[in-house]
């Protein structure tokens, strides 16, 4: 099989493609090289001249490049060379594309550690109420895009119910759960009136072995106060005989340990019997005060709140004077 010939371009065809073949600016002498090899006599009678190929490489489209050393041979490219003002301004480019691309990396940088300072702080928050700066919001100094992240951190946790807002503009990992209403004897209106009055009565509360909880249940809300005495004395030693019964048959879930009864259940448990008195839990825990300044039965303060049974804890919840108790000692 015969190889078909090749067809014949014109010199300004050849010098064209031999341009474009190149990565760089050629000089005269690899022009005429490259020439040589596609075929085009460069020495001969029928030799194509320097001047036919200047010519040919001055043509459209080829640009004259000044050599690199003075007085030195030019070299020929198919692109125009840059001017001084548009090397400077490509490299002014450059160096500013540079300087964006390393603000944008420092910016990315900030942001990933103010998530991460976030996350760290909120699971150290714990039971805490705090406000936003506790929570790693940037100061007045930092940038507004970083405190414009911070709001979107923020605002992205309460989205997903992470972080819950509370009174004061704090914040806290559970919801703000409103304060029960105040008894009217703790409202700032009675409040020191009543606490005024307590401390006066303590003496003849001592003596009429009355306790401060059956003070504040006698005292009329909004009225004047008519004169009472606590209820009457009962036997207290039969009293006591018949309460540390009733506390030692009560069940285990009315029991903290084996030897201390709650004073509520142990109240529960003696008005369900037909041979103790009827009395109301007040009346009982004034009895319990008394039967205890008399060493007939011993009460006990819970010191381990946290491991108790808030309600009962509450519900026991027996003063004399100063002195809170919570179980009866079996």
């Amino acid at each position: 099989m015969t190889e078909e010939p090749r067809k014949m371009l014109t010199l300004a065809e050849e010098v064209a493609k031999v341009l474009a073949a190149s990565p760089k600016p050629l000089g005269l002498a690899a022009v005429k090289s490259a020439l040589k090899k596609a075929g085009v006599p460069t020495t001969g009678k029928s030799k194509v001249t320097d001047a036919e190929i200047e010519a040919a490489l001055n043509g459209e489209g080829v640009f004259l490049h000044p050599s690199k050393q003075a007085g030195g041979k030019p070299s020929y490219w198919h692109k125009a060379p840059k001017t001084p003002e548009e090397i400077a301004a490509e490299t002014a480019a450059a160096k500013q594309a540079k300087e964006e691309e390393t603000v944008k990396k420092k910016h990315e940088k900030s942001i990933l550690e103010l998530k991460e300072k976030v996350q760290a702080k909120l699971l150290q928050l714990g039971d805490k109420v705090v406000v936003a700066s506790a929570l790693g919001k940037p100061n007045a100094k930092a940038k507004p895009e970083l405190q414009a992240e911070f709001e979107t951190i923020l605002n992205q946790l309460l989205a997903e119910h992470k972080l819950f807002v509370h009174p004061g503009g704090k914040y806290g990992r559970k919801p703000y759960e409103k304060p029960p209403e105040p008894k009217w004897y703790e409202k700032a209106d009675a409040k020191k009136k009543i606490a005024a009055f307590i401390k006066a009565a303590e003496k003849v509360l001592e003596i009429e072995g009355a306790t401060r909880e059956w003070l504040l249940q006698e005292l009329p809300q909004g009225k004047k106060h008519e004169e009472k005495k606590p209820p009457s004395h009962i036997d207290l030693k039969a009293f006591a005989v018949s309460v540390l019964e009733v506390s030692r048959s009560t069940p285990p879930e009315s029991r903290f340990h084996e030897n201390k009864v709650y004073i509520s259940a142990a109240w529960q448990a003696s008005q369900g019997r037909a041979d103790f008195p009827k009395m109301s839990l007040a009346d009982f825990k004034r009895h319990l005060v008394e039967a205890n300044q008399q060493h007939l039965l011993n009460l006990s303060r819970a010191n381990e709140v946290q491991m108790m049974d808030a309600e009962m804890v509450k519900e026991s919840e027996t003063f004399q004077l100063t002195h809170a108790f919570h179980f009866i000692l079996v």
